[in-house]
């Protein structure tokens, strides 16, 4: 085993796209952090991308590289400026392996602390090719690229299961109790307003004399603090008890609607605190309304697309909580929607399981990562 620099083994690829054929469009969101493989693109034709890139290639976000987006790409395609195209040398490192050499914690802190800019920082090649690591001989490089595909397998297999289960509720659910104007159960079709009271978030101005490193402060409810699809159950910030007057205040068995950019999103929270003005709270009666009922019905993809349409901004879509109160709900009497929470959180237990094997799985991953490319 040798230490090398990525340059060493590794090239920038600065390819044009010459303008032939139906390639796939990649911009810097269809990179998803942490996944090793490129699983989604476009193939819209109207966008002004001409660098090219190949199968088997890594793409690199560099702007932003602390958001962690690499991804070795299964297809010819192009893509963004704000992606770096890196492709192996042969003779020096197995393709295969390159992906993890990129895809890792340690790239990604070494791209960061050699990012420039304040606002959208971006790290340049000439930077990135310096990183060192260690390298074993090929045959040690096949071993080890077979391994660790290996694990990437089992890991996205798990995430299948994930997505299988999710589905397999949702369609319980429409199953049990329709969709207003496409499945009729027959059950009452009432206004999320008339169930709900719903009102917008807000913040302080400025937010940083309200910030505080204090324990005890208020939770600072952000999108970012949802650890699963369905609860928030602790934040990364707090603010001064001051900061209450000039945000909105929240409970433990309130329903939160995020309501701009990533718009239409249910959680559930397990915490008290305040919120931003990129949500909307709901509070709503529980013998009335089950929690878990309506998050699912909000998390539906009908009630999805219904969202979509009642977004407006000329730059970022926002929910009006004026029209999502409009939006039109089934309400089973409450023992019936208590039915369906059990199968639901019986579903959240087989999902627990899943993802604390998919936790294991990366300890184990990064384990040999550190040890063999460290």
């Amino acid at each position: 085993m040798s230490k090398v620099k990525l340059g060493d083994v590794a090239e920038e690829v600065k390819e044009t796209y010459d303008g032939n054929g139906n390639p796939a469009i990649v911009g810097l969101e269809h990179l998803v952090p942490g996944d090793i493989r490129l699983k989604s693109w476009s193939t819209d034709i109207d966008n002004t991308f001409t660098k090219a890139f190949h199968k088997g290639q890594v793409l690199f976000g560099r702007r932003r590289a602390y958001l962690k987006k690499a991804a070795v790409a299964p297809v010819d395609g192009i893509c963004s400026g704000d992606i770096t195209v890196i492709s192996a040398k042969q003779d020096k490192i197995l393709p295969e392996l390159l992906p993890f050499v990129i895809q890792n914690d340690d790239f990604f802190d070494y791209a960061v602390g050699k990012s420039a800019g304040s606002l959208s920082p971006r790290v340049k090649w000439s930077h990135l090719k310096e990183y060192e690591f260690n390298l074993p001989g090929m045959d040690q490089q096949r071993q080890l690229a077979n391994l660790l595909w290996h694990f990437v397998d089992a890991k996205e297999a798990y995430e299948d299961l994930i997505h299988q289960t999710d589905e397999l509720v949702k369609s319980q659910f429409i199953e049990m109790f329709g969709y207003p104007g496409r499945v009729d159960k027959g059950y009452p079709v009432r206004r999320l307003g008339d169930v709900c009271t719903v009102e917008r978030g807000g913040s302080p101005r400025p937010i940083a004399n309200y910030t505080t490193n204090d324990p005890h402060g208020l939770n600072w409810i952000k999108i970012g603090d949802a650890d699963t699809d369905r609860y928030i159950t602790h934040t990364a910030e707090k603010i001064k008890p001051e900061g209450l007057s000039k945000t909105r205040q929240v409970y433990a068995g309130d329903l939160l609607l995020s309501n701009s950019m990533s718009f239409g999103r249910p959680y559930i929270l397990k915490i008290d605190g305040c919120i931003h003005d990129g949500w909307l709270v709901l509070h709503f009666d529980k013998s009335e309304m089950d929690a878990i009922y309506l998050q699912t019905f909000l998390s539906l993809p009908d009630t999805f697309s219904a969202f979509s349409k009642m977004a407006e901004g000329a730059v970022v879509n926002n929910l009006n909580s004026a029209v999502v109160k409009e939006l039109p709900v089934l309400v089973p009497s409450i023992n019936e929607q208590k039915q369906y929470r059990e199968i639901a959180e019986q579903s959240d237990k087989s999902k627990f399981e899943l993802n604390e094997a998919i936790k294991d799985l990366d300890a184990m991953y990064k384990r040999i990562i550190k040890d063999n490319l460290g």
